[in-house]
């Protein structure tokens, strides 16, 4: 059986479906489809995730933003309409058995409607009318709600698309068990390079890394806190060592980075600034060294849960951090909770930011003791 899941958009969505991706696969295979594959439809960014993935055995690149940006050309418009009939053909001519859209938006759905399957599952009630694209739905009250979080989500969704598929009993639940993340193992030179780069953890001396930077304005939380935090972390006392603090990001958040860096070497303790010098892969060896990572709610921070090495504490200001928090035992969201959280807006419609504003440095910092403290 030849199957598409679909999911679109940012690095933490697709974490959040590889569990139900390998419920999937093997769910589909136990019921005797021993000649199941699993393509993945993805943006550019989560490519390396997906590549030389055993779970995965096609990666299919959907590039919006070459699309859209030339779209916005009329000149360019005979060339656009061209190259996303040649996409679209190629798509088709996979010959997909089924689809299973986890993305829950029209252009999700559209795309798994080109894609020619017949079978084609997701959610009843998602943004834009998608549904109306799909042959099978699961009812969800509201797919954005708090509720349950979005991995577990996922995973009714991969037991209602066993059912619709015949994979499973009809009535019956599939087995949960635990959730899998399956990811790409790094080759043992990127270990090697961290070994020697990173300073060994003498005495207990934990590592931490640090994930200030993400996209909206709503998820950030001030650079001068995350300075703070830092060195706090960074400085021994007499009844814990200081820790190792490694800072990680993307290449555009290099400036911020680096500044937040500079003001924890002022404690003369050791701290590595790898801000743009980390592919996917790269981070996932970076985590399964690492005693704690401290983010917003961002990818690289969900890709730290999947690892399932280090703890994760995630710092939450405009989304849902019992939907959205860092998955796994052990792991802990932090918000404020107020009336106006969660809002889900990249903007604050009230311009305060309060939810990020008022979580205080002490805050963050005790709980991340308490995670560090009780670690194993």
């Amino acid at each position: 059986m030849k199957v598409l899941i679909i999911r679109l958009s940012a690095l933490g969505d697709v974490v959040h479906s590889l569990p139900a991706a390998a419920a999937i696969k093997k769910g589909l295979i136990e019921a005797g489809h021993t000649d199941t594959t699993l393509s993945w439809l993805v943006e550019p960014p989560s490519k390396d995730l997906l590549l030389n993935n055993d779970l995965v055995d096609e990666v299919i690149i959907f590039p919006k933003k070459a699309f859209k940006t030339k779209i916005t050309d009329p000149t360019k418009w005979a060339q656009t309409i061209s190259q996303f009939s040649q996409f679209s053909t190629g798509l088709k001519n996979r010959g997909f058995d089924a689809v299973i859209d986890l993305q829950g938006l029209l252009k999700s759905s559209i795309l798994g409607y080109i894609s020619g399957a017949k079978i084609r599952i997701g959610y009843s009630k998602v943004k834009e009318f998608s549904h109306i694209f799909l042959t099978d739905k699961m009812y969800i009250e509201d797919y954005f709600a708090e509720g349950s979080h979005i991995v577990e989500r996922h995973l009714d969704l991969a037991d209602f698309a066993l059912k619709v598929l015949n994979a499973s009993p009809v009535g019956s639940k599939a087995p949960r068990g635990e959730a899998t993340f399956a990811l790409p193992r790094p080759e043992a030179s990127v270990y090697d390079r961290f070994s020697k780069m990173l300073s060994r953890k003498q005495n207990k001396q934990p590592r931490v890394v640090l994930i200030p930077g993400t996209t909206w304005d709503t998820k950030i939380w001030a650079p001068e806190k995350w300075s703070k935090l830092g060195q706090e972390l960074a400085i021994a006392s007499d009844t814990r060592p200081g820790a190792e603090i490694v800072i990680v990001g993307g290449e555009n958040e290099a400036p911020v980075n680096a500044s937040i860096f500079q003001y924890i070497r002022n404690t003369q303790t050791p701290a590595v600034d790898l801000t743009g010098k980390t592919t996917l892969v790269d981070l996932i060896a970076l985590f399964e060294g690492a005693d704690l990572v401290i983010g917003g709610d961002t990818g690289p921070m969900h890709l730290a849960c999947a690892t399932k090495h280090p703890k994760v504490l995630g710092i939450y200001g405009a989304t849902p951090s019992k939907r959205n928090g860092p998955y796994g035992a052990g792991n802990r969201a932090l918000a404020l909770n107020l009336s106006c959280q969660p809002c889900n807006e990249m903007k604050c419609p009230l311009k305060t930011t309060a939810c990020l504003v008022d979580m205080s440095v002490e805050m963050v910092l005790e709980r991340a003791q308490e995670m560090l403290s009780s670690r194993q």
